[in-house]
């Protein structure tokens, strides 16, 4: 949806440390942009105006894309 329409799918970020199969945890860095310690609360995914989004603050890195996959399988109640 994020290349092919207006809409972006975000998923937002909440300070501090969640263990729940549904939160990733993420550590700050200088690639990521954090300026804290924070998680991806994945039960919170949203799609919004891509107008919204101004610019990029930083990406993460590839270690997170696993347990973010997995989380929103669970989230969405696909089969993990």
């Amino acid at each position: 949806m994020n290349q092919y329409a207006q809409l972006t799918v975000i998923i937002p970020f909440r300070p501090g440390f969640k263990q729940a199969p549904y939160a990733v945890n993420v550590k700050a860095s200088s690639a990521n942009g954090l300026d804290q310690d924070r998680f991806l609360d994945i039960g919170q995914i949203r799609a919004l105006d891509g107008r919204r989004i101004l610019e990029c603050q930083g990406m993460l890195e590839d270690k997170y894309w696993q347990p973010i996959h997995t989380a929103l399988n669970i989230v969405l109640g696909f089969d993990v």
